[in-house]
């Protein structure tokens, strides 16, 4: 199974997650499901750009450009997979960037062996140059 974002697409074109699984046979079609949709409904942060990372517990992790409420400047979040089959994922934000501690991540994240999250934010920070990010899982 592989895993993506888009920054821009989905219901409210806002972007989207989504999982493609492999064909039962070489050569034969991929099959799509969309897993979450940014900006439908909820203020939750928009236009998903990193890649995403799967937790021990089948959870996604990754990062927003802008959103949460009012704010602009993007969020870390993890996707929860369903309890039962055919159910929707759950967004969880772990994190709102907020200007001073970095703005708009743009790059993928890397875990830790020990759980530990990092990332680069484009903007924010001191000097608004930018800022690398941790957090512990």
């Amino acid at each position: 199974m592989l895993y993506g974002v888009t920054a821009t697409g989905g219901s409210a074109n806002k972007g989207l997650a989504f999982s493609l699984t492999p064909p039962a046979s070489p050569g034969g079609d991929w099959t799509e499901a969309i897993l979450y949709n940014f900006g439908a409904g909820d203020r939750k942060g928009w236009e998903p750009n990193a890649l995403v990372l799967s937790g021990e517990t089948g959870a996604l992790f990754g990062t927003t450009y802008t959103g949460y409420e009012s704010l602009r400047d993007g969020i870390l979040f993890e996707l929860k997979p369903p309890a039962f089959p055919g159910s929707a994922w759950t967004l969880n934000v772990l994190h709102v960037f907020r200007g001073g501690d970095g703005a708009h991540p743009h790059a993928a994240l890397i875990k830790s062996s020990g759980g530990t999250l990092y990332g680069t934010t484009q903007h924010g920070g001191a000097q608004n140059i930018g800022t690398v990010f941790s957090l512990k899982l």
